[in-house]
């Protein structure tokens, strides 16, 4: 998916490493330079914190659409025994504590985003 100029929503990136911390750019073009996979060089620098004595975290991030809604019927295979404990009973919306809704066409995003970038 391509963002259009205006709509394009701000962006909060999570520090990895020092040297790609301000620049994630730099992390790209180091990875062409080096003839390397972008994703190799981010575990390289993971496996560097950790190997530092550094707090190791995960961020998992999954581009969907706003309106998507859990299917029972698939729950119960592949990943759907992890993600069945953010589902809420009596129905099948993907609760915005736990998918927030980071950009929507309309301007709309979850309200507590905008909280947490205020910092209140």
């Amino acid at each position: 998916m391509a963002w259009k100029k205006e709509n394009k929503p701000a962006q909060f990136l999570l520090s990895i490493t020092a040297a790609y911390g301000d620049d994630w750019a730099a992390l790209k073009t180091s990875a062409v330079e080096q003839g390397r996979p972008v994703s190799e060089l981010v575990r390289e620098a993971i496996s560097d914190k950790v190997g530092a004595g550094e707090p190791r975290r995960a961020l998992v991030l999954h581009a969907m659409r706003s309106d998507a809604e859990f299917n029972p019927a698939r729950l119960s295979s592949g990943t759907g025994a992890i993600y069945s404990r953010y589902k809420r009973l009596g129905d099948n919306v993907m609760d915005e504590n736990y998918f927030p809704i980071l950009w929507r066409e309309d301007g709309y995003r979850t309200p507590a985003i905008e909280r947490y970038v205020a910092g209140t």
